[in-house]
């Protein structure tokens, strides 16, 4: 049997983080932008769902059924989080740039400094 020579190594790319571990990167690095962006979008998405179950036909007419209705959009909701991530991933530097808020650089983030010449 004849020896084959060996075969370089296949390079291989760094797995992405998941979601969540992206989306706490964000977090870390826009601070409120990333949180109210994030927090609109849900709202937006409960609010959409809501309207929708209204408007094809289901009308509660009690209190259970006001909160069957928003069960059923908070669930719907859920089921879109994924998504709902993507977004906030995706949206989250543009909407700090037209706000005027770039990331902030966490890598040497020491907490809150007093002001220069404070003497402090």
């Amino acid at each position: 049997m004849q020896d084959s020579p060996p075969q370089p190594p296949v390079p291989t790319t760094p797995a992405k983080p998941p979601l969540s571990v992206r989306l706490k990167g964000l977090i870390d690095a826009y601070g409120p932008v990333a949180i109210t962006l994030y927090l609109a979008i849900f709202a937006i998405n409960i609010a959409a769902a809501a309207i929708a179950i209204r408007y094809f036909g289901w009308q509660p007419e009690s209190a259970a059924g006001t909160g069957g209705l928003l069960f059923v959009a908070w669930a719907s909701a859920k089921a879109l989080q994924p998504l709902r991530i993507l977004l906030t991933l995706t949206l989250t530097p543009l909407v700090a740039r037209l706000v005027g808020r770039g990331p902030r650089d966490v890598s040497n983030d020491e907490g809150p400094q007093p002001p220069e010449g404070s003497g402090i």
